[in-house]
């Protein structure tokens, strides 16, 4: 599952594993039509090298100050497998 707060996309996962190094990578690739409001669809991958089978669950945080420009501009929807959301800032 998913939550946003402030700039910081939190990422709740579970995995089979417990024993090795892991390491999730979030990345997204650049968008190439401009479409109001901007789309980005970011994507998780896992790897490391882990033999084991415990289920292992981890909040993994990202942040998205990235896309603040975007957001500022009348936002950016962004996807994460099946979840989507709107992420917008306002300037006070």
């Amino acid at each position: 599952s998913i939550a946003l707060k402030d700039q910081t996309l939190m990422v709740y996962v579970t995995y089979g594993g417990g024993c090795g190094d892991v390491k999730f990578d979030m990345f997204y690739k650049p968008q190439i039509l401009t479409v109001m409001p901007h789309r980005k669809n970011l994507y998780l991958k896992l790897s490391g090298n882990d033999p084991c089978r415990e289920l292992v669950q981890k909040k993994l945080l990202y942040d998205l100050s990235v896309f603040n420009e975007e957001a500022r501009e009348g936002g950016v929807t962004i996807s994460l497998d099946k979840y989507e959301f709107l992420y917008s800032l306002s300037e006070h």
